[in-house]
């Protein structure tokens, strides 16, 4: 009898022990998508980076899937279930995380999107993946069968949610990354004086000239997409000088960027987190009129004839 009763101590402990492991989970998935769903255009570029370009479309559907796998381990709703379905994800993301590292040097795995702009270290990133991944198996694999019925207001809950996430990633992608060149960013740069940013500090601006300014990363494909529309500004005299603004981290890139598109612009380097306080997306271009910065889209850079005929009445 007594045995009988420790045992079931054990088992409830045990279980116990698994709700909180799952409710942390849940709420990092929470958090997560909660970021992503703020800048719906941080993440989707990111995947650009990351050599996936085609699935930038599904952007908003991870997020909702984070959203929803995050509510229920965090209402324990179905946790058995949702910790197998969550386990596999985060291994393919993990993996995917690991290839854009690899072959392209990306090292902010965009896991809380602009919420929480951590630059941790590749290694600490994997690491923080497997122990999210261990808890995930071992949720899946010792929690009980999911057979107890649930409250309806846990599944309306997830529902009210799912709405509301779909709702705020949709509005966020159309003025972000999807639909562009029909939009500027209301960003926070957007008709700002350049002496009252820390831009002024990395520009030699002459007041009565006009510049466009063009925010990239070496291995940012939609970056190189941009390259020859942005020297055209210069070459047919739509501006009077064009600069072009990266990272300082992986030397190796930008050689072969160098070699590659033979820039006879000006790079102008800054460090990690400088760029992250003024840029979320790349690429990003700007205009600098009478010491002012004007139309700031985060998009590729359209040809001159474009953009004149589409923003310039």
């Amino acid at each position: 009898m007594n045995e009988s009763v420790e045992i079931k101590a054990l088992l409830s402990f045990r279980q116990n022990i698994l709700r909180i492991l799952s409710t942390v989970v849940g709420l990092l998935l929470v958090l997560s998508a909660i970021g992503k769903m703020i800048n719906v255009s941080v993440f989707a570029g990111l995947i650009v980076q990351m050599g996936f370009p085609v699935f930038k479309i599904f952007a908003p559907v991870i997020i909702i899937t984070e959203m929803i796998f995050g509510l229920m381990l965090v209402l324990h709703y179905h946790i058995k279930r949702v910790s197998s379905f969550a386990f596999f994800i985060l291994v393919v993301f993990t993996i995917i995380y690991l290839y854009g590292n690899l072959k392209y040097g990306i090292r902010d795995c965009g896991c809380f999107g602009t919420l929480l702009p951590l630059t941790l270290s590749p290694l600490i990133t994997i690491i923080r993946n497997l122990i999210i991944i261990s808890i995930l198996i071992i949720t899946w694999i010792f929690y009980p069968i999911d057979i107890e019925i649930q409250p309806d207001w846990k599944k309306y809950t997830i529902i009210v949610f799912t709405v509301i996430t779909s709702f705020v990633s949709g509005v966020n992608s159309e003025k972000g990354f999807f639909y562009h060149l029909d939009n500027f960013s209301a960003h926070h740069l957007e008709n700002k004086a350049l002496n009252k940013t820390f831009l002024l500090k990395y520009l030699d601006i002459v007041s009565d000239s006009t510049y466009l300014i063009f925010a990239m990363q070496y291995n940012c494909p939609h970056c190189w997409n941009s390259i020859e529309n942005f020297k055209a500004f210069q070459k047919y005299g739509f501006v009077d000088k064009i600069i072009a603004i990266s990272i300082k981290d992986n030397k190796k890139m930008k050689r072969e960027f160098v070699q590659f598109f033979k820039p006879e612009f000006l790079i102008i380097e800054m460090e990690r987190d400088k760029f992250s306080q003024l840029f979320d997306v790349v690429p990003t271009y700007f205009f600098i009129e009478n010491d002012t910065i004007r139309n700031f889209s985060e998009s590729d850079v359209p040809s001159p004839r474009l953009y004149y005929k589409t923003y310039v009445k």
